[in-house]
């Protein structure tokens, strides 16, 4: 979790390299039922094979969709899209100008959608269990929730450059408006995304106030990208779990297949949004303040 698109998805990505970890992959938050045979068929099942056939075609015709968001149908996937069977989901907020539902999400009881959240997994691990990965940024916002639905969850949060976060989340929302409403409302992208985007990291902040350090473990992006063999030792090392010979080198194969911009280099600018660094400081203040996290630029 973190604040979005500081590397939440290469950290759940790495740590579904590990084969005794499982997570929910694309194709089967998709297509659930039934579940699949066993774990040997997580990405031989013919559901993830049509998927990945399909993915390849989209990527041909579009080969720049690929700077924007890692992904594939034997990857997993974020929470989000399985939450939003309970229409409580930041998703639903990114197609538009939509106060209304802002306030509403940023404000429910998420009970109901992370009790939904544990059903669907209980149902996908029938055949294939494992210790489960999940990822979402947003999962910051609700932490209560998640420590009363799951007791025993164990909390990453990937720190980056909230700056660059934040342009690169207007980016990526541009498109949803583009995809739902034909052009983007950079003023609300403005408005609304810089506040989202700070409240994730003051929500954490808050729950750690109240709770202590110890119920979140911190990750940087920068030594994720700089090192990831050793950042994810350390990760290991406080999770209290195993580090393997097969964690090591399913993570290191990752990498390798895996380069930085593999599909391009997603470039965005604050300016684009009408936004300043300046305008940026108090909303991060607080954060930057507590935690050393490396700038870019």
């Amino acid at each position: 979790m973190g604040v979005p698109r500081t590397g939440t998805t290469l950290l759940s990505n790495l740590l579904a390299a590990d084969p005794a970890r499982r997570s929910p992959l694309t194709w089967e938050i998709d297509d659930p039922v039934p579940p699949v045979a066993s774990a040997d068929l997580l990405t031989t099942d013919p559901r993830a094979q049509a998927r990945l056939a399909q993915e390849k075609a989209m990527l041909e015709a579009n080969p720049a969709m690929g700077k924007y968001y890692r992904g594939s149908a034997v990857y997993p996937n974020e929470c989000v899209f399985f939450m939003a069977h309970d229409f409580k989901t930041l998703m639903i907020d990114s197609k538009g100008k939509l106060p209304e539902y802002k306030e509403f999400i940023f404000s429910c009881d998420m009970t109901s959608a992370y009790e939904y959240h544990k059903k669907f997994l209980q149902v996908l691990q029938q055949n294939a269990g494992g210790v489960w990965n999940v990822k979402k940024p947003s999962h910051a916002l609700w932490l209560e929730t998640i420590f009363k639905v799951y007791p025993d969850a164990r909390v990453l949060w990937a720190h980056r450059d909230p700056f660059t976060a934040t342009g690169s989340l207007c980016s990526v929302i541009s498109l949803s408006h583009m995809a739902h409403m034909g052009k983007p409302d950079t003023a609300w992208l403005k408005e609304n995304y810089t506040w989202q985007a700070a409240e994730h990291a003051n929500r954490i902040m808050d729950f750690r106030d109240k709770h202590g350090e110890d119920k979140v473990i911190d990750v940087h992006y920068a030594d994720m990208t700089a090192d990831p063999i050793g950042t994810m030792k350390k990760v290991y090392q406080q999770l209290g779990d195993e580090w393997t010979a097969e964690a090591e080198a399913g993570i290191q194969q990752w990498v390798n297949d895996n380069p930085q911009d593999k599909f391009g280099k997603h470039e965005y600018k604050l300016a684009q949004y009408g936004i300043e660094k300046a305008e940026l400081e108090p909303l991060f203040e607080r954060y930057l303040s507590r935690y050393d996290v490396a700038r870019e630029g």
